[in-house]
């Protein structure tokens, strides 16, 4: 944390329910919100420079239709965890992280793949 959003921060407090196998607990920090606009975006994008191999997306020349259908038929393949539907789990207390990341990610590589197949790029 930077010298300057340390002096930011209301209070901190260490938390304890969490379940943690290791040996130190996480902490939770309440930050005066002004500090994150006091923040100087430059530090937080970097410019792009001629020589970056970097990628654009023309969704505006896409066929739309297509990446729709796409992006249903490989949804139909992502396994919806759904006994985390009934899990009561508190915040910090949450054993079923992992199954969370890993039907985010699935998500999100069906959303990407169908728009590598689907958006032109230059």
């Amino acid at each position: 944390m930077s010298a300057n959003l340390t002096n930011k921060v209301k209070c901190y407090s260490a938390i304890n329910e969490y379940v943690n196998f290791v040996d130190h607990l996480p902490v939770a920090c309440d930050i005066v919100r002004s500090a994150f606009y006091d923040m100087k975006l430059s530090k937080c994008h970097k410019p792009r420079n001629k020589h970056n191999n970097s990628v654009s997306w023309h969704w505006d020349k896409a066929d739309l239709s297509l990446y729709y259908f796409k992006t249903l038929q490989l949804s139909q393949s992502i396994t919806v965890p759904t006994d985390l539907l009934r899990c009561e789990c508190g915040l910090f207390k949450c054993t079923h992280w992992s199954q969370i990341n890993q039907y985010y990610d699935s998500i999100v590589h069906v959303l990407q793949q169908s728009m590598y197949e689907c958006i032109p790029a230059v």
